[in-house]
């Protein structure tokens, strides 16, 4: 589950993003990007930390990415990041990409695979005339080769609980804080009875 930020571009209707994954280096996105040429048209994963929502994805933008994966610190649901301090607006930047958070093993999950993506290629490097050792700096620099993933933008929940009739595109929904989202009309009535 990736929950969509306040301050991202969100499709208007169902769409996927195919794009490869690339750790952003450093990882909490607390200085320019190092590894710009690998994140170029790239899906961008930072760790949630250090610096504000909106200072990681300004730099995911200055390096190229297709969409930015903040992934929680904690192993609490991901929500909904904001930019509280106006940091966008102060420095006159748009976000126009999908930016999104995931939970803390969803993100283990992904760094899971970019290491046995690595581990595989060398594994095949190994095999040719030249051997290849495989240390944390290079697992670190090239585990993003080629691991592809699809962000899927469209409502997570498919109908509201209390009308039972799935959302549609533009409809008007509201999301409590214990994350469920409802109808807007459905809601406000529900909670005035």
């Amino acid at each position: 589950l990736a929950v969509s930020a306040q301050f991202g571009y969100l499709p208007e209707e169902n769409l996927n993003y195919s794009h490869q994954i690339v750790p952003g280096m450093p990882i909490c996105g607390e200085s320019s990007l190092t590894n710009k040429a690998e994140c170029i048209g790239a899906m961008v994963l930072l760790e949630r930390g250090v610096v504000s929502f909106a200072t990681k994805c300004m730099r995911a933008i200055e390096a190229g990415a297709m969409s930015v994966i903040v992934s929680q610190a904690a192993g609490v649901w991901p929500f909904v990041m904001a930019d509280s301090a106006k940091e966008l607006l102060s420095a006159g930047v748009e976000i126009n990409i999908p930016v999104v958070m995931i939970g803390q093993n969803d993100a283990e999950i992904v760094r899971n695979m970019l290491r046995e993506q690595v581990l595989s290629q060398s594994n095949t490097n190994n095999i040719s005339t030249e051997a290849t050792t495989v240390t944390a700096e290079n697992v670190a620099s090239s585990r993003d080769r080629h691991l592809k993933t699809v962000l899927k933008f469209g409502p997570c929940v498919q109908e509201c609980s209390i009308c039972q009739e799935d959302f549609a595109v533009r409809d008007s929904v509201l999301k409590l804080p214990c994350r469920h989202v409802y109808h807007t009309d459905c809601v406000t009535n529900w909670l005035a009875m």
